[in-house]
């Protein structure tokens, strides 16, 4: 305690005395902080400092008593530490005697909530659609963007946004780059950065040209625009067997050039472009059996690498990028049909099982529906050729079957309109190669015919153009290869002739959509030939 010392005044003779001390005593306490926000499950440490009669300020702490108003949310010891319990508000105070102290507002938030993970950025014209998983504990979404790499909280940033979100009024040819941030009170956390190339328009011309030819021939092979605006070709097969080669081209050269090898040759395998940039490489056969192996392709690097194997071997199975970033893996061969499906976690670099598929099948497809659910249509399995249809939600990772196609059919394609409905077009079954055509739709989950090809095919490709349409290029029927190409319009629900490809290509050729626009072609069969060759309509 501190004490003062009164000295009396001098009187008459000027003898003097002492007084007795006299000690000073408290007259105010304040503490600090006066407010404070905390994270949930941390602690904060007041102090004490009391003023005395004599101007004197001590640190008082632990010789006052702490009051906490709200004891659920926070509690506070003899030494000024405030332990938190939950989210919420409560007032703290320290007295002594019948002095109490100014309150000090204390503040409880959640942690800051975790990063977004499978932020998703898909083209159109003049637009990109995001899309991100939900994160637990935010309470809202913000993103930022930029046309150029190394997006910040200082780009641009538009608040409040929810997925799917379209971000409009965009140049046309530009590479527009994305961060999505999840908040709360806690604080905001921003997504690793994704981005998207938006294509310089449609194809008026509707013709093929010859493009440089890749260095090896290859059908059933993969080819995946990459974000450089490159396309990495892998695997497939020829004469020497399996491969295990890859090739990238490069629109600006119209080449291409020799890239890593695979860890091991395969087809017919499937490549999946990942949020971060990679390519997943699942399954396959490399001529000696079924592969359950998976690797990735790192374009900063040009190399393969051994990643995480899937639950099961398998080929002519699917692979479709879901918007929380995980790759659904569904149905294939391996010696049996398979119903079974499974999903690739980038984040662990595994493979875990999912639920399995209503009807075992192999040759069928896999949509992502603009609903994040994904939609499987068709193929073969061990009784025959298949119309059955079902729908995978990643919501509850189960599959249910939905509306039928009107016609059985494998070896079609799947091609998701700028309207929210899937083309089904072409492929064969047990009596005949298919001309015809139908529609999903979402809405109703049910399928209903639209204008038939004007060539029957089977094995073609389908690709969905800048401008709406779709083009149908090559395959196969009971004539012979084709080279002929069709367009679909959606607005008129009918196909028309367009250019012819420069060579016949049947067995699992390739066709890549450019970010300027123009379709990549690429290898195939043609009779007993494998082919090296490109083309490129525009």
């Amino acid at each position: 305690m501190l004490f003062s010392i009164a000295v009396a005044a001098c009187g008459g003779g000027g003898g003097s005395s002492s007084g007795t001390p006299t000690p000073a005593t408290l007259t105010s306490i304040a503490i600090t902080p006066a407010t404070a926000t905390v994270t949930n499950g941390q602690v904060t440490h007041f102090t004490a400092t009391g003023t005395y009669t004599d101007a004197s300020a001590v640190n008082i702490t632990s010789q006052v008593t702490w009051t906490s108003s709200n004891t659920a949310v926070a509690t506070i010891d003899s030494t000024g530490l405030a332990t938190t319990l939950t989210i919420g508000s409560t007032n703290i105070s320290a007295s002594s005697s019948s002095i109490t102290s100014n309150t000090s507002a204390l503040t409880v938030v959640p942690p800051p909530p975790a990063a977004p993970i499978g932020v998703f950025a898909v083209s159109a014209t003049g637009q990109v659609t995001l899309s991100w998983s939900p994160v637990t504990g935010a309470t809202s979404y913000n993103f930022y963007w930029a046309t150029s790499a190394g997006v910040t909280t200082a780009s641009n940033k538009i608040t409040g946004v929810v997925s799917p979100y379209i971000h409009s009024g965009l140049t046309d040819g530009n590479t527009y780059y994305y961060r999505v941030s999840a908040v709360n009170s806690g604080g905001e956390t921003l997504s690793d950065e994704t981005f998207s190339f938006l294509y310089t328009g449609g194809n008026p011309a509707g013709s093929f040209s010859a493009t440089g030819n890749m260095a090896t021939a290859r059908n059933a092979h993969s080819a995946t625009l990459l974000p450089s605006g490159k396309v990495l070709v892998t695997g497939g097969k020829n004469f020497f067997g399996s491969q295990a080669s890859a090739e990238i081209y490069d629109p600006s050269t119209d080449g291409f050039s020799a890239t890593g090898n695979m860890v091991t040759p395969r087809f017919p395998h499937t490549d999946t472009l990942l949020p971060n940039g990679k390519v997943l490489v699942t399954g396959g056969n490399d001529g000696a059996g079924y592969l359950a192996s998976a690797e990735l392709y790192d374009p900063a690097t040009g190399n393969f690498s051994a990643t995480g194997s899937m639950t099961s071997a398998k080929h002519f199975h699917t692979a479709t990028l879901q918007p929380n970033g995980k790759v659904l893996v569904a149905g294939g061969w391996n010696g049996s049909y398979l119903a079974s499906a499974e999903l690739y976690d980038p984040a662990t670099g595994s493979f875990s099982a999912t639920g399995s598929m209503a009807t075992a099948r192999l040759v069928h497809t896999a949509t992502l529906l603009p609903n994040g659910k994904v939609l499987v249509t068709g193929g073969i399995d061990g009784a025959g050729f298949l119309t059955s249809a079902e729908l995978y939600d990643p919501a509850t990772g189960n599959f249910s079957v939905t509306g039928s196609m009107a016609t059985e059919r494998y070896s079609h394609t799947a091609t998701l309109l700028p309207n929210g409905k899937i083309l089904v077009a072409g492929g064969a079954n047990a009596s005949s190669d298919l001309s015809s055509a139908e529609l999903y739709d979402p809405a109703t989950g049910n399928f209903s015919a639209t204008g038939s090809m004007g060539v029957a095919r089977r094995l073609h490709t389908a690709t969905l153009l800048p401008n709406g349409k779709v083009l149908i290029t090559g395959g196969a029927n009971a004539s012979s290869d084709l080279a002929s190409a069709e367009l679909y319009d959606p607005a008129t629900g009918s196909f028309s002739a367009t250019g012819t490809m420069t060579t016949a290509r049947n067995n699992y050729h390739t066709a890549t959509l450019l970010p300027n626009g123009k379709v990549l072609v690429t290898g195939g069969s043609k009779g007993t030939s494998y082919l090296s060759s490109a083309e490129l309509f525009q």
